[in-house]
């Protein structure tokens, strides 16, 4: 019996820490907008590229860059050959080898779990067919067998959970119809329903929290005016009334101050404990867009006086999606503790019964509720996760293995 119970005891355990450790999962995921991950050091390490740079993405201790440049150098050290795409170790000041090739300008990184996704104006990836955007193995770097098929350049990557947000100025994307911007499952590179149809090109993207934040060219998205930018609610993908007046199109959204406008670099040199970006400003009018860093909008700036300013706040306040798969979350782990709490109490009626029949009854009873307890416990979760995974492909959460989904009554234009 002492085995019995120890093996039982040892189970609940095991699961208990899934619980808790399902209860106290991050709400974000990695895709939240890379500046959260900032470099953060003492020290200021200047990088130098022989050409342009487009973009710049700090992520756990790594700085990718995408541009159009042949060599890359370290201040203090020699220069290296790398072809418009380059990975910086910070830690150990050193220019990472192995990483791909690509026949011409890089505009856009993003990084998800597993994967890195690459666009721009190029061609091919060390020597392999993939003109404008490409998968990469995050692990590896190497180019993975998944494609993603455009016909021109993308200008702009940008993800919310699982979801793969691409802009430039394609108009078709994996064989269907997507003019300019669009939305990939980033597991499956299946595309969603989601078709704003911006009449011209967008060349800016910034997911911030539950906000998609677009830039261009375009005068019209989603069968509404919006003049260069625009966002929308996510994941519902409902159109916003947030628009910039710039007057002219917006290729990146810089924050600065208290506005958010469009600015041009011409440093070329990283500093990490800054995180600004670099870039050389070129013809509007040419592929070879200004190259501006593309800084996610925070509520505080875009927001009316009424709104609260989060950073004064010092703290961000939850949305309601968020508090109800916080509440969610907290009910399995109190369930869990309740149970595993009353197996404990019907381990000590036995423990103290004396060898008493009516006694040794109610503690097996006691243990034997609690263990169907953890059961049903175990098995609702496991449901959820399977209709959340499996079923409904993250595309419906109910608030176990991803944020819940709260339904909207709007949905964007097709």
């Amino acid at each position: 019996m002492l085995n019995i119970l120890r093996k039982i005891t040892i189970g609940l355990l095991s699961c208990m820490l899934a619980i808790i450790s399902l209860g106290t999962t991050p709400v974000l995921s990695a895709g939240e907008y890379v500046a959260n991950n900032a470099v953060q050091s003492e020290e200021v390490m200047n990088i130098y590229v022989d050409g342009t740079l487009a973009t710049k993405i700090p992520y756990e201790g790594l700085i990718f860059l995408g541009g159009s440049f042949t060599q890359v150098q370290i201040e203090g050290f020699e220069p290296e050959q790398r072809s418009n795409f380059a990975i910086i170790d910070t830690h150990n000041r050193k220019i990472l080898p192995g990483t791909p090739s690509f026949d011409n300008r890089v505009e856009a990184i993003e990084i998800g779990e597993d994967v890195i996704v690459v666009g721009g104006t190029f061609r091919t990836v060390s020597g392999v067919s993939r003109p404008y955007i490409v998968v990469l193995d995050r692990s590896t770097y190497a180019v993975s067998p998944s494609q993603i098929e455009v016909n021109a350049p993308v200008f702009a990557l940008s993800r919310y959970d699982k979801t793969l947000f691409v802009g430039g100025h394609f108009t078709v994307i994996q064989g269907q119809t997507r003019p300019y911007l669009a939305s990939l499952d980033l597991n499956t590179k299946a595309v969603n329903r989601f078709n704003p149809a911006p009449n011209n090109a967008v060349y800016s993207l910034s997911v911030d929290k539950t906000e998609l934040y677009v830039g261009g060219s375009f005068t019209q998205i989603a069968g509404a005016t919006r003049s260069y930018s625009a966002s929308f609610r996510l994941p519902s993908g409902d159109l916003t009334d947030w628009t910039l007046s710039t007057g002219v199109p917006v290729y990146r959204l810089l924050k600065e101050g208290a506005e958010i406008k469009p600015i041009l670099f011409t440093d070329v040199a990283i500093e990490i404990d800054q995180i600004e970006s670099i870039a050389q400003p070129s013809a509007p009018t040419t592929v070879a867009l200004p190259l501006i860093p593309s800084v996610t909008p925070s509520f505080g700036v875009l927001a009316s006086d009424l709104m609260v300013n989060t950073k004064e706040l010092g703290f961000q306040i939850p949305s309601l999606g968020e508090v109800l798969t916080f509440a969610i979350r907290i009910f399995f782990v109190i369930a869990g503790l309740a149970a595993l709490f009353y197996m404990l109490i019907g381990a000590f009626a036995w423990i103290t019964s004396g060898g008493d029949k009516d006694s040794v009854s109610a503690a097996r009873e006691k243990i034997q509720a609690a263990v169907i307890g953890l059961i049903m416990i175990v098995a609702v979760l496991a449901i959820v996760w399977t209709l959340e995974q499996v079923i409904f492909n993250r595309r419906i959460c109910l608030g176990v293995s991803c944020p819940l989904t709260i339904p909207s009554l709007l949905v964007p234009t097709k």
